[in-house]
């Protein structure tokens, strides 16, 4: 049977006192676990453990081999029940029962307000990121629109690291697209130090130094393979690489040495084992600031139509294949002039239904504004598709033969 390594976390204002019942819990309950205590964040508890391809968590049985036990659904809604956490484990997301609560929690906390985040303290938009993508750099002030903001970006071969101080925001609140994986980020929160990891051939990670972590056995009496399982869940292994799979120059040795390095130390020795310039340690350590970082520049976020340009690019490029798209860049390659044309008469139209619907109160009006917005939109679509088959064909020809 194949056993997969879930990730879970614990929230509550107090989760991490609850440390000794933990242990208890889920010895009881014979399920081997890796708990995982942050150093300045007592409103969670970081959870490790095995499952397997039917979503049933293991369990220590006769012999200390691993079982399937409870659906990790199952189990994710009786921690919450019976802890008041809320609890997030795998995919699955379960929030305490406010309606039957008598753990004492406060539900209108607000994590930054009661861990000691309070107004003018580094929190939310105060943490400094250094942010390390695979997206283009073409794609970049797309990316800076998503922000919302401009972003100041370092080329760093085919990666660009994007560096956010506080006060601003930074990339992947809201995840990240296909196209800027793999990502690695380095963070520094009010003196936490932590990176994450966004793969496609990984879970996403999150890591702290300074994590203190606890190794539940789930049997007073494990044997050799569950202690070998157990060490397993326990390393940071899998997350090395995904974190070393984020640039060419990375060193996975590296990686793992900058995992185990003390907190103060972390940045710099990741930094380094990523392949990256050692002014970018500075920058996230907070001792250099991201304008004098060396090749540091401001990317400014795309534009309306650049930005439905590189969607429809990005688009285009997944469905290159079929033979509508095939026929499109047929048509604009024979009589570019001619495609062109119609679509700037298909939005002149537009514009001109716009504004003779703006000036009528005739029934028509409604219809005539989404025609209208339908048209223009349209138009602008066909010329940035037709822009992007220009570009790929350029693309084609000064691209080396391989």
């Amino acid at each position: 049977m194949t056993w997969q390594r879930t990730d879970g976390t614990l929230l509550a204002m107090d989760a991490a006192s609850h440390r000794a019942e933990l242990e208890e819990y889920f010895s009881g309950h014979s399920i081997p676990v890796v708990l995982e205590f942050h150093p300045s964040a007592p409103y969670l508890v970081g959870l490790r453990l095995y499952a397997n391809d039917d979503g049933r968590v293991a369990t220590a049985g006769a012999g200390a081999r691993l079982l399937p036990g409870l659906e990790l659904e199952d189990l994710a809604e009786d921690i919450a029940e019976r802890f008041g956490f809320d609890v997030l484990l795998g995919d699955i997301a379960v929030e305490e029962d406010e309606e039957d609560d008598d753990h004492g929690h406060d539900h209108d906390h607000e994590h930054g307000e009661s861990c000691g985040c309070g107004e003018g303290d580094a929190c939310g938009v105060g943490v400094r990121v250094l942010t390390v993508t695979s997206m283009p750099a073409d794609r970049l002030p797309a990316l800076a629109r998503a922000v919302g903001e401009p972003i100041t970006v370092v080329p760093a071969g085919a990666n660009s690291v994007v560096l956010t101080e506080p006060g601003a925001i930074f990339p992947g609140l809201e995840g990240f697209d296909d196209e800027a994986l793999p990502v690695v980020q380095l963070m520094l929160d009010s003196g936490d130090r932590s990176v994450v990891a966004h793969t496609e051939d990984y879970a996403p990670t999150t890591l702290t130094w300074g994590t203190t972590r606890v190794i539940v056995p789930g049997t007073p009496e494990p044997g050799d393979e569950l202690r070998e399982r157990l060490d397993a869940l326990a390393s940071d292994d899998d997350d090395a690489r995904a974190i070393a799979s984020a640039t060419a120059a990375a060193d996975l040795a590296g990686v793992r040495a900058a995992l185990e390095a003390p907190s103060e130390d972390g940045f710099r020795l990741m930094v380094e084992a990523l392949g990256l310039a050692p002014e970018l340690a500075e920058f996230v350590e907070g001792t250099r600031r991201a304008a004098d970082v060396p090749g540091a520049h401001v990317v400014e976020p795309a534009g309306p139509v650049a930005a439905l340009r590189t969607s429809l690019g990005s688009a285009v490029d997944d469905v290159s294949e079929l033979r509508l798209v095939e026929f499109a860049d047929s048509f604009e390659r024979s009589r570019p002039v001619a495609a062109r044309s119609l679509s700037l008469a298909q939005g002149a139209a537009g514009v001109l239904l716009l504004a003779r619907a703006a000036r009528t109160v005739r029934p028509w009006r409604a219809a005539g504004v989404t025609t209208g917005v339908l048209l223009l939109v349209d138009a602008l679509g066909e010329l940035a598709l037709y822009e992007w088959f220009r570009r790929r064909r350029r693309e084609q020809v000064s691209r080396p033969p391989s």
